[in-house]
């Protein structure tokens, strides 16, 4: 004999609110997990900020081209007026044309093109890094599909 559950209101209300509890249940455990990507606890993030060690920080940037300004000695005092300007991060694009000007080889390390010296100059300053790896930067750069080939 088959009960239909519309039509015993007691079991209908209570099948309703057993399967509202697991979609709520379900929606806390996708949403703890999307908050953790395995690889560290330092930086999380709910519906409103990220939250850097505990502490709940928004992000204010701004976009830092260094192969436009390749002498390193000047990047600390860009940095540094992003700083005196209110802002807390710095966004950045990596190059691909810029780092590998022939195929095959890549440099990271001759004084305009130490993206590891770029790093420390930002953290040095207080400033947060947003890295933006390539190829497709936006950022006019002429013929970059061209450089690709």
């Amino acid at each position: 004999m088959a009960v239909d559950i519309r039509r015993v209101p007691v079991l209908h209300s209570l099948v309703m609110r057993i399967l509202d509890y697991f979609c709520l249940l379900l929606a806390c455990a996708f949403s703890c997990r999307a908050t953790d990507d395995g690889l560290t606890t330092d930086v999380t993030w709910d519906e409103y900020s990220l939250s850097v060690k505990g502490e709940r920080v928004f992000i204010f940037g701004g976009e830092f081209h260094y192969e436009r300004l390749p002498n390193p000695e000047l990047w600390r005092d860009v940095f540094q007026k992003y700083k005196a300007n209110g802002l807390n991060a710095v966004s950045i694009y990596f190059f691909w044309s810029y780092h590998s000007a022939a195929k095959g080889t890549f440099d990271f390390k001759t004084p305009g093109k130490d993206v590891q010296r770029l790093f420390d100059i930002a953290k040095e300053e207080g400033l947060y890094v947003i890295a933006r790896p390539g190829p497709y930067c936006n950022a006019e750069v002429r013929f970059w599909v061209l450089a690709q080939c």
